[in-house]
């Protein structure tokens, strides 16, 4: 519980930067392509000292270090995150509510929601719908992972149930648990399609380590494999759902 309580102050803070990143406007200048409004060719920078070398992963359920998080993260979406003040907001979530039992997560998804495949980052081929959600949940809980501590309640599984429609999805707990609501702003939700055909005999996808990391968030990740040199360039998600309110 101590390392989840560290976890989880080292994610409001990287959710307040990150939070930052992506809404406070950059007017466009004049051939600074990082500087880009709306349509341009937004990217994002991370270096660090011995960057490569301490990048073993791009797995989410797999990722230790801040510069694989670093490098994850900015393409991934979760449920609710964190505004600069620290307050509950919606990310993926349009609108949510939990049952005076405390017991069910009920949340409204944004309508447009797609995961960005570097290979066509254009298409909106692949929607993010309450079953990929259901899917990075259960993987999470039910697998050996780094993100399994934030399902886990006495060496249980802490969610009994994940159903939905359409935009639409409820998770049932097994009881009242309030660190739940760690999960739902630091858990990304990958795509069931790309990681369903690596599951090995067992259902557990969460062993693949070379999985690139492949969200529905601001960026994408365009490299074919781990960074060779000191940066990790990523670069703007021409479908991200909060393009036209953000750029």
């Amino acid at each position: 519980m101590a390392g989840r309580r560290v976890c989880a102050k080292m994610l409001l803070a990287f959710a307040i930067v990150f939070w930052m990143l992506v809404n406070v406007p950059v007017p466009a200048e004049p051939g600074n392509p990082a500087h880009a409004s709306a349509g341009g060719s937004r990217t994002f920078v991370i270096g660090a000292v011995d960057f490569a070398g301490s990048i073993a992963t791009l797995s989410p359920f797999r990722a230790t270090s801040t510069p694989e998080m670093m490098s994850i993260w900015p393409c991934m979406s979760t449920l609710l995150t964190y505004d600069p003040d620290g307050n509950l907001i919606g990310d993926l979530a349009e609108s949510w509510s939990l049952s005076a039992d405390g017991l069910t997560w009920s949340f409204r998804l944004q309508p447009n929601l797609y995961f960005t495949d570097p290979a066509t980052p254009s298409s909106k081929t692949h929607q993010l719908t309450w079953l990929d959600v259901q899917y990075s949940y259960f993987q999470a809980q039910n697998s050996s992972n780094q993100l399994q501590s934030y399902f886990l309640f006495a060496d249980q599984g802490i969610i009994q149930e994940i159903s939905g429609s359409a935009n639409y999805v409820n998770i049932t707990l097994a009881g009242p648990f309030a660190p739940f609501v760690e999960a739902l702003t630091f858990v990304p939700i990958i795509p069931k399609y790309y990681w369903e055909p690596h599951e090995d005999l067992a259902g557990d996808a969460t062993w693949w380590e070379g999985a690139p990391p492949i969200g529905s968030g601001p960026w994408y990740y365009s490299l074919p494999g781990l960074p060779v040199t000191g940066e990790v360039v990523l670069q703007r998600s021409p479908i991200w759902f909060q393009e036209a309110d953000r750029g």
